[in-house]
């Protein structure tokens, strides 16, 4: 994207000197000494020869020129400004490709750069940017600026110096109100206000009510928040069970899809078979087919029975402790020891499924 810009900005400006010699002389100078830093990537540099070069004969074609040297310097709000100034120079005689370039350059500017309103209470303000002068309150537009954080103050006579940091990510849009307080203690709307704040001692005037503050009744007690009992081992362990359960039988019955589907695999396998006897390369070749999905099968099966197990086991484990987690201590103490249960697992070999489902080699 960049190279592109860059490119066809230099580029553009190759024949833009038709003025006076000494003028023309000293801008292509600087013009054609800014062209070779630019390919060689020294853009602070090729920046400055363009800018002599604007200087010693003004022509709104350079502005595109300078304004991909701010791209390429990460200075986005000052490439924006070029560009604005070669829109507005350039008028009709700007190429409609040459728009639609700087309609794709402003957009990728917009992305990287973050726009700020200020209201401030006091009129005559100065606002500064990192120790940088942006305006005087109150601020006709919104200020752009790059992405990144800065330090924003602002200064009026007779108040505190008001200081916070500014942190802006590309494509922001924020807005700060800021109250700035007089040396005296007030902050006031305009500056010269802020003293009326001390008519607040007429609040004693709520004694017509029976609080005897203002009247007002006084606001109903909340009531306190229930304490969540906190969670048993037997629940803690029967919400795992479950998972496990879930998990496992999940992971079972797609391990015993993978079965059938190896199954008719095979199954197809020799109905192909038996349809080439005579010729060996076919034979050998759904032969192979066949005792591949074999292979696969016998990975298969014991996965799929022990997940199956284990689901059980676990579904089964699930119950017993979700209903002891529901028994009073008492009723605990009373029960017996449960008997233990073992959970046998089905030994099945592939081939024995294979037959039941589509045959065997």
């Amino acid at each position: 994207m960049r190279s592109f810009i860059a490119m066809a900005g230099v580029l553009g400006l190759l024949m833009l000197f038709s003025a006076p010699a000494a003028a023309q002389d000293e801008a292509k100078e600087h013009y054609m000494q800014g062209v070779a830093l630019f390919e060689a990537g020294n853009y602070k540099a090729a920046l400055a020869e363009f800018l002599e070069s604007y200087e010693a004969k003004p022509n709104w074609k350079l502005f595109h020129t300078i304004a991909v040297c701010y791209f390429n310097l990460n200075r986005f709000v000052d490439a924006k400004n070029a560009l604005d100034s070669y829109l507005e120079q350039g008028g009709d005689e700007i190429p409609e490709d040459k728009k639609a370039e700087v309609e794709e350059m402003v957009t990728q500017i917009s992305k990287l750069t973050a726009s700020i309103k200020l209201e401030v209470n006091v009129d005559g303000a100065t606002v500064w940017i990192d120790d940088e002068k942006v305006g005087i309150t109150p601020l006709k537009k919104n200020l752009t600026l790059d992405s990144g954080v800065y330090q924003l103050e602002i200064t009026a006579a007779g108040y505190v110096k008001y200081k916070r940091d500014l942190k802006l990510a590309g494509g922001d849009k924020k807005e700060y109100v800021i109250a700035l307080e007089s040396k005296d203690g007030g902050t006031g709307d305009t500056g010269d206000t802020g003293d009326t704040g001390d008519t607040g001692d007429t609040g004693d005037t709520g004694d017509t009510g029976d609080t005897g503050d203002t009247g007002k009744k006084p606001p109903k007690d909340k009531k306190p928040p229930k304490d969540k009992k906190p969670r048993t081992k037997e629940q803690k362990l029967a919400t795992g069970l479950l998972a496990g359960t879930i998990a496992s039988g999940a992971a079972g019955l797609g391990a015993w899809g993978g079965v059938v589907g190896a199954g008719l695999q095979v199954q197809q396998a020799k109905d192909e078979f038996d349809g080439c006897l005579g010729n060996s390369a076919c034979e050998d070749h759904y032969k192979d087919e066949g005792e591949s999905m074999k292979t696969i099968t016998n990975v298969l099966i014991p996965v799929a029975s022990v997940l199956t197990a284990a689901a059980v086991g676990m579904g089964v484990g699930f119950a017993i402790v979700k209903k002891k987690s529901k028994e009073s201590p008492a009723e605990k103490a009373e029960d017996k020891p449960a008997a233990g249960f073992v959970t046998v697992t089905p030994i099945v070999t592939a081939d024995f499924v294979l037959i039941g489902v589509g045959g065997t080699f």
